[in-house]
C-alpha cells in the first residue's frame, strides 16, 4: 500500500502501537460507489421479497374467503331445505 492511497495513523495503547488504515481519494470513491451499488441491489431484493410475501398473504386471504363463502352457501342450503 502506498501513502498516496491510505492515511496511516498510529496510536499507542498500553505500550503497543496499533496501525489504522483509512481509504482516501479514489479508494474512498470506489468504496462509496460499491456501497451504493450494494444498497440498490439489496433494496431491489427486499422489494421483490416483500411483493412475493404480499402475494402469498393475499392468496391465503382469498382461500380463506372462499372457504367462508362455501360454508355460508351450505348453511343457506340447509336452512332452505329444512
Amino acid at each position: 500500500m502506498s501513502i498516496d492511497s491510505t492515511v496511516e495513523q498510529e496510536s499507542h495503547t498500553k505500550g503497543h502501537a496499533a496501525r489504522i488504515s483509512t481509504p482516501t481519494g479514489a479508494d474512498s470513491a470506489s468504496s462509496t460507489t460499491g456501497l451504493i451499488s450494494s444498497l440498490a441491489t439489496d433494496i431491489g431484493e427486499l422489494m421483490r421479497s416483500e411483493l412475493q410475501l404480499a402475494r402469498a398473504e393475499i392468496s391465503e386471504s382469498i382461500d380463506s374467503a372462499k372457504a367462508g363463502l362455501i360454508s355460508m352457501c351450505m348453511g343457506a342450503a340447509v336452512l332452505l331445505a329444512g
